[in-house]
């Protein structure tokens, strides 16, 4: 499996993890974050990353 930390301002609100052989990643977080104008969003890899794993994309959404 691999996790996917999602930081907002480098603190880490979530992640996003691939179970072994899974093409869908599964969401997760504590509680609601929103974002503003000038907010960063970053998706950090796992320091180790796994040779089968590659080609992801990530559609994030959100509302106003």
């Amino acid at each position: 499996s691999a996790v996917f930390s999602l930081r907002k301002n480098g603190v880490e609100f979530g992640t996003i993890t691939f179970a072994a052989a899974s093409t869908t990643g599964v969401f997760a977080a504590v509680s609601e974050t929103v974002f503003v104008d000038g907010d960063e969003l970053d998706v950090v890899a796992p320091a180790a990353m796994d040779a089968t794993l590659r080609g992801l994309k990530f559609l994030i959404a959100g509302t106003l």
